[in-house]
């Protein structure tokens, strides 16, 4: 019949809209949107792929023996700080790694998941491709690039200038070292927060 030939083209297309409605509202419902900082998003995804890869390089946060609300809630704000030194690298002109560089750091990740299929199982069930594990790694190289331009030194300051006046830590050398970090990287990451826009949305939960 001529009027299912011209029929079946516009069923297809109703169909074919459906698929992607359905398709897109998934998306939408899997992308929510924890806040923002400085008008860039941070999705409920980037939060949970940074737990899942980098918990334990978040700097300056520990994240032994929360509970699931409190690490949610101390990751995203560990996640807003580290976009904000990863901008701030950037601003400094700090080179990303070399090719040779991220290859290596890929290496040393596949091996303290347990080998190159416990990856790859990671980075399926968290919807990630190789581009996206390399974004990832690039930004934990300028941050880990930062911290040596400009908080590593202030330390070694401290320590020599500490050291020269003779005083006394209760701290071991390295314990003292740490805090030290803490303390002028917190004072940083102030600053960088007084002068970013930054939105956390009440229902990030």
């Amino acid at each position: 019949m001529w009027w299912q030939s011209r029929l079946f083209p516009v069923v297809a297309f109703v169909v074919a809209s459906m698929v992607f409605v359905v398709s897109l509202a998934h998306s939408m419902l899997v992308e929510r949107v924890l806040g923002a900082v400085n008008e860039t998003p941070i999705f409920l995804t980037d939060l949970e792929r940074d737990l899942a890869f980098f918990q334990e390089s978040i700097v300056g946060v520990s994240l032994s023996g929360l509970g699931e609300s409190e690490t949610h809630d101390v990751g995203l704000e560990a996640l807003i700080n580290k976009r904000l030194l990863v901008a701030e690298a950037r601003r400094l002109n700090i080179p990303g790694p070399a090719p040779a560089v991220l290859s290596d750091r890929l290496t040393r990740l596949r091996d303290r998941l347990g080998g190159a299929e416990a990856l790859t199982g990671m980075m399926t069930e968290h919807g990630m491709n190789q581009e996206d594990l390399s974004s990832m790694l690039r930004e934990q190289f300028l941050v880990q690039r930062f911290l040596e331009a400009r908080i590593f030194p202030f330390v070694r300051t401290a320590i020599a200038s500490s050291h020269a006046k003779g005083k006394r830590h209760l701290l071991s050398p390295e314990e003292t070292r740490r805090a030290l970090i803490r303390k002028r990287l917190a004072q940083y990451v102030d600053r960088l927060r007084a002068r970013a826009t930054i939105q956390v949305n009440a229902n990030s939960q």
